[in-house]
């Protein structure tokens, strides 16, 4: 029996072993088997897309279950190879690939790969944002609303799939939210452009900045959506303490929805004797701008002389002139 003691080695060795083992190329990753594997599964899946439609979910299932060795690059570029292949009704495949590739990542690539088959893409977006576990989604809005303004449409439409989920999930952030971080959730909640969300836009929009007109604007035409009760009661307060311009931008974006609850909006703003001329100057143009036969009523009321109209001279002739050309279109395109 060996009792002497193991020789020692000293800090100096040591750190030249360190050294020497940093300067040894890695160890060699042999995937010949593997890739192998996946390009046989690759063909096969291509094959049964025109053969037997069915089955080709299993197979990218397969694929992705032998992807565990490869390096990360490579493994994306063969995941997103699979959902190419994938039938556009199937989650599976979604669900498998938010759990190893970031949900934008899919976003964008769905953007830029629509389906050759006319499958749309909104319906492709909708599935994803469901598959989306609800831990993820928070990030997912954060990086959405940084994609250009090209896509925003297709994206906001998809999410309204997931609109409640959002309302849950940031109605406690929106809470106690000082007026910066107001403004980038009030971003957020629009890009989901869902009525669920509406409380929390209402929320957020007494919140943020007056000089943040563009965001403003966009909150008030999603709040328009929500009916007549809801928007009396979350907008109108609102706009009574806010600055003319935003109450000018207010009625521009409400004189784009149209609708009765456009109509009448607009209205109580033209009556308003203590609203400045160029304020009420806006609306009246809003209200013109609304193609309907209850604008054109209410507006033929503002043209009136006398009593009957009750505005300024001034502002009754641009009622005028407004209808005036109003009916010139209407005498031109009579069956537009």
């Amino acid at each position: 029996m060996n009792t002497q003691p193991d020789p020692e080695i000293s800090l100096h060795e040591l750190a030249g072993a360190h050294e020497n083992l940093a300067t040894l190329p890695p160890p060699s990753l042999d995937l010949t088997q593997e890739t192998r594997a996946v390009d046989s599964l690759l063909d096969a899946g291509h094959e049964l897309m025109s053969l037997e439609p069915p089955l080709v979910p299993l197979v990218c299932q397969m694929v992705l279950r032998e992807l565990g060795r490869f390096p990360e690059t490579q493994r994306e570029a063969l995941m997103f190879e699979t959902l190419a292949m994938t039938p556009p009704e199937d989650e599976t495949i979604l669900r498998m690939l938010v759990e190893r590739i970031p949900p934008i990542r899919i976003v964008k690539w769905l953007l830029a790969h629509p389906e050759p088959n006319g499958a749309s893409v909104v319906k492709r977006l909708e599935r994803l944002f469901r598959s989306v576990p609800p831990h993820a989604l928070g990030g997912l809005l954060e990086d959405l609303v940084r994609l250009e303004s090209a896509h925003r449409a297709a994206v906001s439409q998809a999410l309204s799939v997931v609109g409640t989920r959002i309302a849950h999930l940031l109605r406690p952030i929106c809470e106690n939210a000082a007026p910066p971080d107001a403004a980038r959730l009030l971003n957020q909640l629009l890009l989901a452009g869902d009525k669920a969300v509406a409380p929390l836009v209402s929320q957020l929009l007494r919140r943020i900045d007056q000089s943040e007109l563009t965001l403003i604007e966009a909150a008030i035409k999603l709040l328009s959506t929500t009916g007549d009760r809801a928007f009396v009661a979350s907008v109108e307060p609102y706009l009574a303490h806010a600055s003319v311009l935003l109450r000018m931008a207010a009625a521009n974006a409400i004189g784009t929805l149209g609708g009765t609850l456009a109509c009448e909006h607009l209205d109580r703003v033209i009556k308003q004797r203590n609203a400045g001329s160029d304020e009420r100057r806006t609306a009246l143009t809003a209200l013109a701008s609304i193609d309907s036969e209850e604008a054109r009523r209410r507006l033929r009321k503002f043209a009136r002389p006398g009593i009957f109209g009750g505005l300024p001279e001034p502002l009754r002739a641009h009622a005028a002139a407004l209808l005036e050309t109003h009916n010139a279109q209407d005498r031109c395109f009579p069956n537009a």
